[in-house]
């Protein structure tokens, strides 16, 4: 029994200057978990008529998510039905690439004859 004793005594020789040096190690420790419950249950008694308030939102909004399912399908849908239009939108775009420069060369011209003809109208009036 003694040499048991003895074992055990050597086998955990390092035992309590393990324990005295994690007792240093966590000395503030209590102070901080102290601090971080006071922070905990302050959070609750600010939360405390949370539930009662989500359980209100959750029951005005109830038919919320047949109204969203029907919408998204309508968006689905409209997706769906426009879905070569920014292929042919690409196609068209290129198609008239220089159809701008064309439009402002005939404003142009449209703009010149009209100053060109300004006193015309009152010509053909007098005749």
């Amino acid at each position: 029994m003694k040499e048991k004793r003895d074992t055990l005594k050597e086998d955990h020789s390092g035992c309590e200057e393990a324990l005295a040096e994690a007792k240093s190690e966590h000395e503030g420790c209590g102070d901080k978990i102290a601090e971080l419950e006071g922070e905990r249950d302050a959070a609750v008694e600010a939360h405390a008529g949370c539930e009662e308030a989500l359980a209100g939102a959750q029951e005005e909004h109830a038919g919320c998510g047949d109204a969203v399912a029907a919408l998204e399908g309508e968006r689905d849908a409209a997706i769906e039905s426009h879905a070569g239009c920014e292929e042919a939108l690409a196609a068209a775009v290129a198609e008239h690439e220089g159809c701008g420069d064309k439009i402002a060369e005939v404003e142009g011209e449209r703009d010149a004859v009209i100053e060109s003809h300004a006193g015309c109208e009152e010509a053909l009036a007098a005749c």
